[in-house]
């Protein structure tokens, strides 16, 4: 029967319909928290209201960008605050966000990329932990330093990452051009 619906909602509204009813016919139900059948009825509804949401609510919201930015801004900037304060009730999280968009909007104003801060802030905390525990993996060895930083995959990306970071530096720049310009020559 599904093959003769033209529309996607309503095709899969009888899907999810038809096996609620089958697992319903089995005394399986959305109470039953350890059967399997019930986790595929749970992430399966979560996968329709997704769908229903995406389909019947986006074109909707992308209204929004028609907004005028002097009515927006203050908008978005009011539930900034309240949800920073929210989460502590504290007026430090709401200095710590304002901190954050000034650094933010300084960084676009100076043509700094935004995603390699945000990178740092997401994985700095678990790259911490592995960074702790080479450490305490090496000092058990003879030579601490030979034992973190003497592999060819170490040497390599070190100096790697030294290129990138003295290429950045504006009285450092010939030197770097002048490196990569004997890489860079053809052989003939």
């Amino acid at each position: 029967m599904s093959f003769f619906i033209k529309d996607t909602e309503i095709k899969i509204g009888f899907l999810f319909a038809a096996s609620v009813a089958a697992l319903l016919c089995f005394d399986v139900g959305p109470q039953v928290q350890l059967s399997v059948l019930s986790g595929i009825l749970h992430e399966g509804g979560h996968v329709f209201a997704l769908l229903l949401l995406g389909l019947l609510v986006a074109p909707k919201i992308c209204k929004v960008i028609t907004i005028p930015k002097n009515i927006m801004i203050p908008v978005v900037t009011s539930l900034c605050v309240i949800g920073s304060f929210a989460c502590n009730n504290r007026l430090f999280d709401v200095g710590l966000m304002f901190f954050f968009g000034l650094m933010g909007f300084m960084m676009r104003r100076f043509d700094y990329p935004v995603a390699p801060l945000i990178l740092a802030m997401v994985l700095g905390k678990m790259m911490d932990s592995n960074f702790r525990q080479a450490v305490s993996l090496a000092s058990s060895s003879d030579n601490p330093f030979m034992a973190m930083f003497g592999h060819t995959i170490t040497i390599v990306l070190s100096i790697c990452t030294l290129f990138v970071l003295l290429g950045n530096i504006p009285w450092t720049k010939p030197y770097i051009d002048k490196v990569k310009g004997i890489f860079s020559r053809k052989t003939a």
